[in-house]
């Protein structure tokens, strides 16, 4: 299934967003797209990597405002959760396509300072968002919004392909099947930039699409991906998923299927 802008559709109900232009380019230009100030080791994860975040939203069923947001750590490398932070959240701001990160992203920097005031010792290293990096329609997905908003390692995971300018869905079919098996990688270009993102086959017949987010190169964002991959989800992004599902459905009664958006 392929995402023309990136799955959603506009809701802006003459909501003035000529704004957000300007600060989605001035924003873009404090991104870093290599590693840069890390307090691991990308050549040696297994002994410098020790705290990994996932961060996801999930909503109510029926309501496109009211959610959970959450963060998840988890151990390195052994994948096991060690802090969690959640947070119903109502948003206030509509979605824009291209712009998600200006209506989530807020809601996400308020957990992320929650555990740097609270227990600054379970601070993510690099945090891996549900959502795109630099694959993006203006090169400044979600998961580069946050990185330098917050000024951390960040990397987008997305679970659908988001058809930017410059690729078709021949070109990315072309690229799917030349994966055969679980683990291999293969690079996506556009004509105005190599190597934007990577297809990662997690399992048999699933794909990821990995972009950096800010201070992480593509190979290190896909060796830390691949390294999480544990399901056909990256272990952050999924235990993230999982549970911010799971509190709308304790707080939301009537949300028997949370929603993604």
């Amino acid at each position: 299934m392929r995402a023309s802008n990136d799955g959603k559709s506009n809701h802006n109900n003459g909501f003035d967003y000529s704004g957000w232009k300007t600060e989605q380019y001035n924003l873009k230009r404090q991104m870093i797209l290599r590693d840069h100030n890390l307090t691991f080791d990308p050549k040696n994860l297994d002994k410098t990597l020790k705290l990994i975040g996932g961060v996801d939203i999930s909503f109510e069923n029926g309501n496109s405002n009211r959610a959970i947001a959450t963060l998840i750590v988890l151990s390195f490398p052994d994948l096991k959760i060690v802090h969690e932070e959640s947070e119903q959240v109502e948003m206030t701001l509509p979605y824009i396509a291209g712009y998600l990160a200006f209506r989530e992203v807020p809601h996400i920097q308020r957990l992320i300072e929650n555990v740097r005031n609270k227990v600054p010792h379970m601070m993510p290293q690099v945090i891996l968002v549900d959502g795109n990096g630099h694959l993006h329609q203006r090169g400044f997905g979600s998961a580069c919004h946050l990185g330098v908003v917050e000024n951390i390692p960040t990397i987008g995971v997305a679970k659908k392909i988001l058809m930017v300018k410059g690729l078709t869905d021949e070109y990315i079919d072309g690229l799917e099947q030349q994966l055969t098996r679980k683990g291999e990688c293969i690079d996506i270009d556009i004509d105005s930039e190599k190597r934007i993102g990577c297809i990662l086959k997690t399992d048999n017949i699933t794909n990821v699409y990995i972009s950096p987010g800010h201070r992480v190169c593509l190979d290190t964002a896909v060796s830390i991906v691949k390294r999480c991959s544990l399901k056909s989800i990256p272990e952050p992004i999924y235990q993230a998923d999982l549970i911010s599902r799971n509190h709308v459905k304790k707080y939301f009664k009537k949300s028997k299927n949370p929603r993604r958006y």
